[in-house]
């Protein structure tokens, strides 16, 4: 797909196949499409087969796709896809409520799919609300900018970065990156600067409960707290040493 092919056109449900290497800048900006999902099997004698290099090229490629499609609501991400990102502004200003990253079959030591979410991927995404980061390592740089309305995210078990500004601004996120334990995920070791500045409700239990981020810091592996990380979040108790 070149860029600007499909700039405003009446879609609704898109279907990406695997057999897709490219798509070019603001291909489907603007357009009418509600909903975006990646197929990562093809079928071979009416079979499903798992096609096991799709959409590489794509992965941080271009950008601005699917930038401001103000009826797409939700993208769907078959498992086992073989993307290592998504495109800078990929899907920046769009009307998405939900993402739902893969999550691999594969063994600890051969996790290949999904590695990041994509520099400002999901940036001023106002309506967004829930997020499933799947297997991801790394929330890249402003992915989530500005996402105001996020109250629910599943953390990757495999997180060990948030980059920078990650989820900065996410005013009416509480959950932090906990395991069902209650502690900061094993893998998690960075909180890059601004992190999660500004994320007012960020750590706030019930009403006006507070969670105490020391405790929680003591217990984890984090190694980086970069600066501003959790400027503004009022409802994390403690003081820490963000270097």
């Amino acid at each position: 797909y070149n860029a600007g092919n499909w700039e405003g056109a009446l879609l609704t449900d898109l279907i990406l196949p695997p057999s897709l290497k490219e798509v070019g800048f603001g291909c489907f900006k603007d357009s009418g499409v509600e909903t975006v999902v990646f197929d990562c099997k093809s079928k071979v004698n009416d079979k499903d087969v798992l096609v096991e290099e799709n959409y590489t090229a794509w992965s941080g490629t271009s950008g601005c796709q699917f930038w401001n499609c103000k009826k797409l609501k939700k993208v769907t991400f078959g498992d086992n896809c073989k993307m290592t990102t998504l495109p800078r502004r990929g899907f920046s200003k769009a009307s998405l409520e939900t993402i739902i990253y893969p999550k691999s079959n594969y063994n600890d030591d051969n996790l290949e799919d999904f590695v990041s979410t994509g520099d400002t991927t999901f940036e001023h995404c106002t309506s967004l609300t829930t997020i499933d980061l799947g297997n991801v390592k790394t929330v890249d740089n402003y992915c989530f900018v500005n996402c105001v309305n996020i109250t629910n995210v599943t953390w990757s078990p495999y997180l060990e970065k948030i980059g920078e500004a990650g989820f900065a601004t996410c005013r009416n996120l509480r959950s932090l990156p906990v395991d069902n334990s209650e502690n900061l995920l094993s893998s998690l070791s960075t909180f890059v600067a601004s992190s999660f500045s500004n994320c007012t409700n960020l750590g706030r239990i019930g009403e006006n409960g507070k969670t105490n981020i020391v405790t929680l810091l003591q217990e984890s592996n984090v190694t980086t707290i970069g600066n501003n990380a959790f400027y503004g979040c009022n409802y994390l108790e403690g003081s820490i040493d963000q270097s």
